[in-house]
């Protein structure tokens, strides 16, 4: 039987992001407001012996994402599945298997390889 291994990081950021189209339900989601985001990703590897370093990876995302979005992280209009799609696309090429932007541990969304 044939193994797919990945390794996992997780890498928490505060940020701010808001919904210009929020229905009037959560209509205070129209403002910008604030969330610890937790990104996880996971990445193949091909053996065990730190083929993709986890503090590595962690410190990558971090980078990116405090280059292209500053710290505390602006995310402007960008829902949870926006970011993990600019994650997904920057990291590709490390074989990223999925990714998952959540707002606290309350919900989010994940981006798979199809």
């Amino acid at each position: 039987m044939a193994e797919r291994v990945t390794v996992i990081c997780e890498v928490p950021i505060e940020g701010f992001h808001l919904w210009p189209d929020a229905v009037d339900e959560v209509r205070f989601l129209m403002h910008p407001h604030r969330h610890t985001f937790v990104i996880r990703m996971a990445f193949g590897v091909e053996h065990d012996d730190r083929d993709k370093e986890i503090f590595i990876l962690r410190d990558m995302i971090r980078r990116f994402i405090g280059k292209h979005y500053g710290t505390p992280a602006q995310f402007g209009a960008m829902s949870c599945e926006s970011i993990g799609r600019v994650l997904f696309e920057q990291f590709r090429e490390m074989d990223v298997r999925w990714v998952e932007v959540w707002e606290e541990t309350t919900g989010g969304a994940r981006i798979d390889v199809v």
